[in-house]
C-alpha cells in the first residue's frame, strides 16, 4: 500500500474540516444540527457538498429520489471501482457527524 503524503493528509483534513464546519454552521439547530430526510437541511448539505464536488473535479449526479452520488474517475475505468456511502440526514438536534 502507498503512504499517502503529509500535504495530501493535511489537505485532505482540512477539507473535511471546512466542510463539516459549513454543514453546522448552515444547519445548526440547537443544542445540535437537524438534516430531516428530505428535508431543508439535507437539501442544503446536498448543495455544499455538491459545490466542493464541483470544485474538486468530481462527477456528481443526484437520481430521481434525491441520492447525490460523487465519483472520482480513476485513470482506467476497466477496472473495478472503490464504492463508499453515507447520509446527509440526522436526528433533530443531532451531532454534526451523526
Amino acid at each position: 500500500m502507498t503512504p499517502i503524503p503529509d500535504r495530501a493528509l493535511a489537505e485532505a483534513l482540512a477539507l473535511a474540516t471546512d466542510l463539516f464546519t459549513q454543514l453546522a454552521a448552515a444547519t445548526a439547530d440547537p443544542p445540535g444540527v437537524t438534516r430531516a430526510s428530505f428535508g431543508e437541511g439535507e437539501v442544503i448539505a446536498q448543495r455544499i457538498l455538491t459545490e466542493a464536488a464541483h470544485g474538486l473535479g468530481l462527477e456528481v449526479t443526484t437520481d430521481a429520489i434525491g441520492t447525490l452520488r460523487l465519483v472520482l474517475p480513476g485513470r482506467d475505468r476497466s477496472l473495478p471501482a472503490v464504492v463508499m456511502g453515507s447520509h446527509l440526514d440526522s436526528v433533530p438536534h443531532g451531532g454534526n457527524f451523526d
